[in-house]
């Protein structure tokens, strides 16, 4: 999907192959996991949102990309609630 948004751009096809390449290696759910180790919280990152922000420089032209990743973290499972994958959830959520 991110190639299809640069159909219309006038991008650099390698510089787009490496954004992919990069994008798709960022997105990881166990990065969340190892978050919430790392900050004493139990090893779960339920529902993981990833979004691709793009920054511009003065020219219009893309000069950053950062990968916005965001789930709902527990410090214990009987904080987490919902039945189903797509359902469980907590009262904390993080954002990095």
């Amino acid at each position: 999907m991110l190639r299809e948004a640069f159909v219309s751009a006038d991008v650099d096809a390698s510089a787009l192959e490496a954004l992919c390449g990069n994008a798709a290696t960022a997105m990881s759910a166990s990065i969340g996991v190892d978050f919430a180790m790392h900050v004493g919280l139990i090893p779960t990152f339920l529902q993981p949102l990833f979004l691709i922000l793009l920054l511009q420089d003065a020219s219009g032209n893309i000069a950053e990309a950062r990968v916005l990743i965001c789930g709902f973290v527990a410090a214990k499972p009987k904080h987490i609630t919902g039945d189903r994958p797509d359902a469980k959830c907590t009262n904390w959520c993080a954002w990095f």
